[in-house]
């Protein structure tokens, strides 16, 4: 009996998802750098920009990890923008189907605990880009957030390029010039590098606060105080029956644990000794060449791939009986069926 592979968004499991900036995919080495800091963030999930591959695909490094990626169109084109997903084998699990929009927009959706999530993963041109290129971004961006299904959990990741109000970088700017000015005049001799790092450091704070602020949220309370005493005594009493475990309980608990621990360090070793075979097999990286339908399309969604190697193989197989059949003499009849293959 095969194991059911666990989902995203488990409670028991959170499932942690970011985003980065590489700047650069086009390197060697680059890819497992990342998939590298990715495991030791435990991160399931990791958007790319700049990523700066051509084309669109699939690839599967040798680390397990998933790419699935959108750059330009043409592969000779100059290898700047593009984006992308790096998945661990158990996002890649879950991945339902995926959509290189463009150089700059990529989506992918997931089958999750509680309801299918989409994904956006985006590049956003910058302020000084042009009018037009600006506009066709955020168009299309908008399209397709208006072409994920309702029930969907959406999620928008990525570099949007945003920059703070000129006015008030301006006057951080005068401010913390000011305030650094007052702060030669204090510094001497005795002064301790400690003391000398505190007035600094407060001083940028301080400049923080008085031209950017803090966010404020006006929250009105409506519940009442004895409200909240009846939550916090159903709090206490749940903990209670919670933390009442018994003697039996616990060595249950305690065994299980222990059998746990001997399979994942039994686990733990084959997978090093698996790690170390491979290395030393110098086996390359495998890419996953993307299935196309017969006008040259990528096809991400499993249906339509399983419907493409069905034409496929129906044309292949499918063959017209042969004009000459040779003859054979004094050979036994075969119970071939020629009935035809679908």
């Amino acid at each position: 009996m095969t194991r059911r592979p666990m989902k995203l968004f488990s409670p028991k499991y959170p499932t942690k998802i970011g985003t980065w900036n590489v700047r650069t995919l086009y390197q060697s080495g680059k890819s497992l750098q990342t998939a590298k800091e990715m495991d030791r963030y435990s991160i399931e999930i990791l958007g790319l920009s700049e990523v700066r591959w051509n084309t669109s695909g699939m690839t599967t490094l040798n680390t397990g990890h998933t790419i699935i990626y959108s750059g330009n169109k043409n592969a000779t084109d100059t290898h700047d923008k593009g984006v992308g997903f790096m998945l661990t084998k158990k996002a890649k699990l879950s991945l339902l189907e995926w959509n290189p929009v463009s150089s700059r927009i990529i989506t992918a959706r997931f089958d999750t605990k509680f309801q299918k999530t989409t994904i956006i993963q985006v590049y956003s041109p910058t302020n000084n880009a042009d009018e037009e290129e600006k506009d066709d971004f955020y168009n299309s961006l908008q399209t397709i957030v208006n072409s994920v299904p309702k029930r969907d959990i959406l999620m928008i990741l990525g570099d949007l390029n945003a920059k703070v109000d000129p006015k008030v970088v301006q006057d951080y700017h005068i401010l913390l010039q000011n305030k650094f000015g007052v702060l030669e005049n204090l510094h001497d001799e005795e002064t301790s590098i400690n003391t000398a790092w505190e007035m600094t450091r407060d001083s940028i704070v301080q400049a923080c606060e008085e031209t950017v602020g803090y966010l404020q949220q006006n929250r009105k309370q409506w519940m009442s105080e004895n409200t909240w005493k009846i939550v916090n005594e159903r709090i206490q009493v749940k903990e209670k029956v919670l933390t009442a475990i018994t003697r039996q309980q616990k060595k249950k608990k305690s065994c299980k644990q222990d059998k746990r621990n001997f399979v994942e360090k039994l686990a733990k070793e084959a997978d090093t000794l698996y790690n170390i075979t491979k290395q030393l097999s110098g086996k390359p990286p495998t890419s996953n060449t993307p299935i196309k339908d017969k006008d040259n399309n990528i096809l991400t969604k499993l249906e339509d791939q399983l419907e493409r190697w069905k034409e496929h193989f129906e044309q292949v197989l499918n063959r017209p009986r042969p004009t000459d059949p040779p003859e054979l003499q004094n050979c036994p009849i075969l119970n071939i069926k020629t009935s035809k293959i679908t």
